[in-house]
């Protein structure tokens, strides 16, 4: 194992807590400096900046990880996630629909890819999105509780009613689907 890579792997994201996040960029920066082939390096310092809320930096860094690994799960996810945070909703729709190519039966990524639909006021694609996540695992209450979420807002409410009956019976709490409830109406 090379220098950089056991500089990633010393610090990496859990460093941050021990570290600062701005001694854990300045390692992976020393890092690329020495390797700029470090595929993980890339994804780290991006991953860092992220948590900073320095997305447009955050971006570059995902980008130049995907570059080097085109199909990184997780570069793709945190990329479409520094995406929405900075406002850039359609390049985030971009990627979760990527990820939705890779594995389309991966639940999370119809929450975020329907986070962002609602954020740009789509929400017949955000219902659409959860049938298709519904489709792929019947058994997921949290691909329940979500569309029930935004059959409410689109005023649907027999239909919210049913699939938050069955996010209940597949095990999601009632509290919880209250309070997200609540959250939502505030942001409406």
């Amino acid at each position: 194992m090379n220098l950089a890579s056991q500089m990633a792997i010393t610090t990496g994201p859990l460093g941050m807590a021990t570290l600062g996040v701005g001694k854990v960029i300045e390692d992976y920066t020393a890092a690329l400096r020495l390797d700029a082939s470090n595929a993980d390096a890339y994804y780290s310092r991006g991953y860092s900046r992220y948590h900073l809320g320095r997305y447009k930096l955050a971006v570059s860094g995902f980008c130049d990880a995907i570059i080097l690994v085109p199909n990184d799960v997780e570069a793709y996810r945190n990329r479409g996630l520094a995406y929405r945070n900075d406002g850039q909703y359609d390049l985030a729709v971009v990627d979760f629909n990527h990820l939705l190519e890779l594995n389309s039966k991966d639940v999370a990524v119809y929450v975020e890819r329907n986070i962002t639909l609602d954020a740009m006021a789509l929400p017949d694609r955000a219902i659409e999105d959860f049938t298709q996540a519904i489709s792929g695992d019947a058994t997921s209450g949290v691909a329940y509780a979500n569309r029930a979420l935004v059959l409410v807002f689109a005023g649907t409410v027999e239909e919210a009613r049913a699939d938050a009956e069955r996010a209940i019976g597949l095990g999601v709490e009632l509290e919880t689907l209250i309070t997200t409830l609540k959250l939502n109406i505030r942001h409406k």
